[in-house]
């Protein structure tokens, strides 16, 4: 489905100059958001629309001429609504990222710790690169350290000699973000890409509270194209990494298992799928489906597959996908020797999040060192608001268009837009901060120099 606005009776025009603009660009659609965020951190959208992807396959491109095309509508439909677009956010998926904790510091000339001082600190732990194609997109203090005191969230104004950082530290894939840079390059070179944000970080501030990261959850992005996952605990983000295939691998085991296209197998997923057989009532256990070969066209051949069946192929798809997930968790806790609490458990976000019975089957795939199943439950956005300034298709309203955002599929696209403006905050309090810093700078070699001048008169 496509939401397309028309032009607005309205002028929009001081509004819009102020709207965060994001493009998520998946294996399974496209989708340009457009928000507010305001006081308490809501996020009020304003507008949104969405094309099917091509272009994409498992979280790449594979034709940067589709692709741009594809955003080409959406953008042209954005300002065709009267809205200006200079300024977006694109996400990356997790499998063009590379992650580390890394640990740095710096000594206080002043003894009191500056903006000067925190930024050296973070500076010197960043020094190392993962490799020449690789390029920083996030570098996150998780605390800082003065003398004994460990464990500090913000140094500034403290006393002592030494601050020490520990950062996580995101780069990616140098060639995939320029490519991604260039599908909206093509279209347009007046508009600038601000940030190119990991989705799973995106995500993660979608549908995580603050409770959540302070007591340990391990947040799951499972798109159509690839898996995107960020682990906290005691709400300093430790590890992030991707899996290179998502929902739509196990659309291919179903058309695989039984002889189906594509597209028909994806219907089959998303109206019948469910986790595992043993989730399936005994009503509907030896139910038989008549399947049509296309979705699309009802009155085609049509084909039989077994309830039962289906879900054992979805079951044997995502316990694979559980195992390596596991894998790779403990593999990082292990070489790390860290022990995350995980107290909030696991937090399943994105399109496949939405299958019957995925949170109960987890939590017998994910059990820890001592047995204990975790907690897991699905992800929503939170503090989110909708005002939309767009005229919607007849066939849907503005209430229905909300339902179809703030949800599990919703969650990146929403939180590029939140952590995007996490951004520019950060860069409008360094910018002020400049700007004092040279200010009471001046002020000084004024009073200084005016000072030398009066001397010299007077002596």
């Amino acid at each position: 489905m496509s939401f397309f606005s028309k032009k607005s009776a309205k002028s929009q025009e001081d509004e819009n100059q102020d709207a965060l603009v994001a493009l998520d660009i998946g294996s399974s659609k496209i989708r340009l958001i457009a928000g507010e965020v305001g006081e308490g951190g809501v996020l009020t959208l304003t507008y949104y629309a969405e094309q099917p992807s091509l272009g994409m396959d498992n979280g790449a491109i594979t034709d940067l001429t589709k692709l741009s095309e594809q955003i080409s509508l959406l953008i042209a439909d954005y300002k065709e609504n009267g809205r200006d677009m200079t300024h977006c956010y694109l996400g990356i998926a997790g499998r063009y990222i590379k992650s580390a904790n890394l640990q740095g510091g710096t000594v206080i000339p002043s003894h009191i710790v500056t903006e000067d001082d925190r930024a050296h600190a973070i500076e010197n732990a960043a020094a190392n690169r993962f490799s020449e194609y690789q390029r920083f997109i996030h570098i996150i203090p998780q605390n800082y350290q003065i003398g004994d005191t460990k464990e500090i969230t913000n140094p500034i104004g403290m006393t002592g000699q030494r601050l020490d950082v520990n950062i996580h530290m995101i780069a990616c894939d140098e060639d995939q973000e320029q490519n991604l840079r260039s599908a909206i390059a093509r279209i347009s070179s007046e508009i600038n890409v601000d940030h190119v944000i990991f989705n799973g970080i995106a995500a993660a501030d979608a549908v995580l509270s603050e409770e959540d990261k302070e007591i340990g959850v391990c947040l799951v992005d499972w798109g159509g194209g690839s898996i995107n996952v960020s682990l906290y605990d005691k709400s300093c983000l430790i590890h992030t990494f991707g899996l290179d295939y998502g929902g739509m691998r196990i659309t291919r085991d179903i058309a695989t298992r039984f002889g189906l296209p594509l597209v028909t197998a994806e219907y089959l997923k998303r109206n019948y799928g469910i986790a595992h057989p043993d989730l399936l009532t005994a009503k509907v256990r030896n139910t038989v489906l008549k399947v049509p070969v296309d979705p699309l066209y009802p009155n085609a051949d049509s084909l039989y597959v077994s309830y039962e069946e289906l879900a054992r192929t979805i079951a044997v798809s995502m316990i694979d996908t559980f195992q390596q997930l596991h894998r790779r968790i403990n593999n990082f806790i292990q070489s790390q020797s860290v022990h995350p609490s995980l107290g909030a458990g696991y937090v399943f976000t994105g399109g496949v999040a939405n299958t019957k019975g995925l949170a109960q089957l987890a939590a017998t795939k994910l059990v820890n060192e001592n047995g204990i199943k975790p907690k897991v439950k699905t992800g929503v956005p939170r503090s989110v608001s909708c005002n939309f300034n767009q005229i919607l298709p007849e066939n849907i309203t503005p209430d229905e268009l909300s339902t179809n955002i703030i949800c599990p599929t919703g969650a990146t696209a929403i939180g590029l837009l939140r952590f995007g403006n996490a951004l520019k905050e950060e860069e409008h309090r360094r910018y002020n901060v400049q700007n004092e810093r040279r200010h009471s700078n001046s002020t000084l070699a004024k009073i200084y120099y005016w000072s030398k001048n009066w001397l010299s008169g007077e002596l």
